[in-house]
């Protein structure tokens, strides 16, 4: 038998050590480096969202100032009241300092108090601070100034819309008033009429600059519509706005007949509900529906319409959204009432969706790419049809996840 051992020298207890050591140190740097990164992304996406709040406050703001006078506080959670309404609700972080005119709302950070504010024309500063959960703080001082007064009475529709000379004319302008771009902020006010674009009217209009629709007690909704031929592709009246959009109207926002409006900033709706039909497209960069029609609805999207945020959309009271209507959220979406979807509908959501109630029903799909939380009831419409929800990551259910909807969620993993 041969005894003879090959005579190879092992790993000494030293150099096993001394690699150990090296490995050890390594991988803490490599750590410290995955850790850095992922703290600068969430640090990124944080000051990103205290910017969004900020400039929503701030158009909040600006959107009364044009209105007229009006009262501004803070309550005890140092949420922003609006003649005593608070306009906040759905913000992520809070407001640590306010200042209007040099003079602070919040007094040693403990009590609050408001203030009258007289749109008389004069600029306003603004010195705004807003702080996370996480202690980040941003802040936005700037000016609002009142726009010159621009307003353009809506008038009557034509009686013969192939024969503008029977156009019923107001005091502050004619039948191409509504056919025209301008190169200013502009402001809408109300007429007997509700129907902004005039049938005969097929031009595209471009308003570069914010764009206002006051409001009136008497007029309680405004349409986009006009008679349109679809056999001619050019009979369509394109609505671009390439600053904010603010609407006023205490009913509806009505968008109808074919009209694409495309809004280059933010779309406020602050006491009505925006309604589109008819295979009409709505965009917008945020869109903040506030308050809603007396049924509670402050969003409808129906009859093969698209509406589209290129970030989020935060929505009061209730969304609704049916007959193949489409919706692509390109952030987050934040409903504080119900959202209820039926007949083919889809909506898509690239980041977050915190709803409140949920009605999933004839055959609609509810796309999130990110986190998905219902606080409410999750339910089938009346006739016990349901639709369909694609996520990547497990819901978060307060009421659990019922027993129709188990086989219909799935995970694009």
């Amino acid at each position: 038998m041969n005894k003879h051992f090959l005579n190879e020298e092992g790993i000494t207890l030293t150099e096993l050590l001394a690699a150990l050591s090296l490995f050890a140190v390594v991988s803490a740097l490599v750590m410290t480096v995955l850790f850095n990164v992922f703290q600068n992304s969430e640090n990124i996406s944080d000051n990103a969202q205290l910017r969004q709040d900020a400039n929503l406050l701030v158009s909040t703001l600006r959107s009364h100032y044009n209105q007229g006078d009006f009262e501004v506080g803070l309550n005890t959670s140092n949420s922003l009241l609006i003649g005593g309404q608070e306009v906040n609700s759905s913000m992520t972080s809070s407001i640590a300092e306010l200042k209007i005119n040099g003079e602070n709302l919040i007094s040693d950070g403990v009590e609050t108090k408001s203030m009258d504010i007289t749109a008389d024309g004069t600029p306003l500063p603004i010195d705004l601070t807003l702080k996370n959960e996480a202690g980040q703080t941003y802040n936005l001082f700037t000016t609002i100034e009142k726009p010159a007064e621009l307003a353009i009475a809506l008038l009557p529709v034509p009686p013969d819309p192939g024969n503008p000379e029977s156009y019923q004319k107001g005091a502050e302008g004619n039948y191409e008033d509504y056919c025209k771009s301008r190169d200013h902020d502009t402001k809408y006010a109300y007429d007997s009429s509700n129907q902004f674009i005039p049938d005969g009217c097929k031009k595209e209009i471009t308003i570069t600059g914010n764009v206002w629709f006051l409001g009136d007690p008497h007029y309680k909704k405004v349409e986009m519509k006009h008679v349109v031929d679809h056999a001619d592709e050019d009979n369509t009246a394109k609505f671009n706005v390439t600053g904010n959009l603010f609407v006023d109207p205490t009913e509806e926002f009505n968008i109808d007949n074919t009209h694409p409006v495309n809004v280059g900033g933010d779309a406020l709706f602050r006491y009505g509900k925006l309604q589109l039909k008819n295979e009409t497209k709505f965009i917008a960069t945020n869109i903040h529906a506030l308050g809603g029609d007396h049924t509670g609805y402050g969003v409808v999207v129906d009859g093969d319409t698209r509406l589209e945020a290129r970030r989020s959309i935060v929505v009061a009271k209730n969304f609704h959204i049916l007959n193949r209507g489409h919706a692509k959220i390109g952030k987050n979406l934040i409903i504080d009432g119900a959202l209820e979807m039926y007949n083919n509908a889809e909506i898509i959501v690239e980041g977050n969706a915190r709803i409140n109630n949920l009605v999933l029903g004839g055959n609609s799909k509810l796309t999130v790419k990110g986190n998905l939380t219902v606080t409410g009831d999750v339910k089938e419409d009346v006739n016990g049809y349901n639709g369909t929800i694609k996520l990547k990551e497990i819901p978060n259910f307060s009421e659990g996840i019922p027993d129709w909807l188990e086989d219909n969620i799935k995970y694009d993993n």
